[in-house]
């Protein structure tokens, strides 16, 4: 019998995933009756943890970019005045 909880511990601690992903795998086992709660409640912060970079790059650049979008609603600047 395959063991859910080791073979999904084994991918994250790989970290090659993107965090929705993981979430996605691990929720649809456990809807499927293949993980139990306690399992998914450890694994959820675990991939999270593990996840790729890139995720939370996207985060900080996302928040960059809106910063900078809110700055200028600020700041509106009359681009027709000459």
């Amino acid at each position: 019998m395959l063991d859910y909880k080791t073979y999904i511990t084994k991918i994250i601690t790989q970290g090659d995933y993107t965090l929705s992903d993981m979430e996605e795998r691990i929720d649809k086992l456990w809807l499927d009756g293949k993980l139990s709660q306690e399992d998914r409640d450890e694994l959820m912060p675990m991939a999270a943890q593990y996840a790729k970079d890139i995720y939370q790059i996207n985060i900080v650049t996302k928040l960059a970019e809106l910063e900078h979008r809110i700055y200028d609603l600020e700041h509106p600047t009359d681009i027709y005045a000459i």
